[in-house]
């Protein structure tokens, strides 16, 4: 099956999910953005996030990709 990885980047949280194809959400992982500490180091917790979400996708899975939302221009 395909799935794919939804990141939103918000002023207070990020939070990271996987779902399917149709839609549903299979894992999701949340933690502080904790603005900050800067740009790096939100990039390295969207990261680990992205990861620990992907880690609980089927082991024969298929990412099609990953979209990401942010505030902002």
């Amino acid at each position: 099956m395909n799935y794919i990885i939804g990141v939103d980047l918000g002023g207070t949280q990020l939070r990271v999910g996987l779902a399917d194809e149709t839609g549903t959400l299979h894992a999701s992982q949340r933690a502080p953005t904790e603005a900050h500490t800067g740009p790096n180091a939100i990039i390295a917790r969207m990261v680990e996030l992205i990861g620990l979400v992907r880690g609980q996708a089927p082991a024969d899975a298929t990412l099609l990709g990953i979209g990401i939302g942010a505030p902002g221009p």
